[in-house]
């Protein structure tokens, strides 16, 4: 047991499987798939879709308490164990929006989370194995926040406004420089930022942005690029050709 909390991989050089690659995968279509084939009937049932969430939020819960309280109590409470990663905070909001739905809450998972999750599993670290628990943590946290947001926003019929974006990125700026002046202090690597070097991305794709403040400068271009694209879309879907189809499709 205590293997299976601590280590994530079987030895140094392991590389893993098809099986384990792909589940992650496969996992988020079929969920996606049966989410959009049985959204009315979950709709209509507030009972089943009351449940639906306390289930998945237990299965958050539970799996993210065992990793981390696993880990603290058998290697000890150090800051660069804590669950301080955008996509791990966005877990345990995902976890309390199941609980007890908050708008502004997925107004946050839905702008910062989707895309942070997909990017995730599409490069997920190799080394990980199905033999141990991170492997299965980070699986059931990038699928929670590009699934939850979902959900909501099927079953509760959500969106976002410009100005509920504008929100959602400040603060996830805010967000953003305190981890980064937490990783300067205590060299540490959350939300992979770096002001002065890119020692935060190592091992990840943002460490091709550059090093020294020309990393933190292209993090921010993109940043700012990813809200860009999130405001185009919002006009695009406000506009009165979208507008017109959402209409017709609305009743669904």
């Amino acid at each position: 047991m205590k293997e299976f909390i601590i280590y994530e991989r079987e030895n140094p050089n392991y590389i893993m499987n098809d099986y384990e690659r792909f589940l992650p995968i496969i996992l988020l279509i079929v969920i996606l798939f049966l989410l959009f084939i049985f959204r009315k009937k979950i709709r209509l049932n507030n009972k089943f879709e009351r449940r639906l969430r306390y289930f998945f939020a237990g299965i958050i819960i539970i799996v993210t308490s065992l990793f981390y309280l696993g880990n603290w109590i058998i290697k000890g409470l150090t800051i660069n164990k804590l669950p301080l990663h955008l996509c791990y905070i966005c877990n345990v909001l995902c976890a309390a929006i199941l609980i007890k739905p908050n708008k502004k809450i997925f107004n946050f998972l839905l702008f910062a989370g989707v895309l942070g999750g997909i990017s995730s599993i599409l490069s997920m670290d190799k080394s990980m194995s199905s033999r141990y628990l991170k492997y299965y943590y980070f699986m059931v946290a990038h699928l929670s926040i590009i699934i939850v947001p979902i959900y909501l926003s099927i079953i509760n019929k959500w969106f976002i406004s410009k100005l509920e974006l504008l929100r959602a990125y400040l603060i996830l700026q805010v967000m953003g420089l305190s981890m980064g002046i937490i990783n300067s202090i205590y060299k540490t690597d959350y939300f992979f930022v770096s002001f002065t070097s890119n020692i935060a991305a190592k091992g990840t794709i943002l460490e091709d942005l550059g090093t020294g403040y020309d990393y933190f400068i292209k993090l921010e271009f993109l940043s700012l690029i990813y809200f860009i694209a999130w405001y185009i879309s919002l006009i695009l879907y406000n506009s009165k050709f979208f507008s017109k189809k959402h209409k017709k499709i609305k009743s669904n």
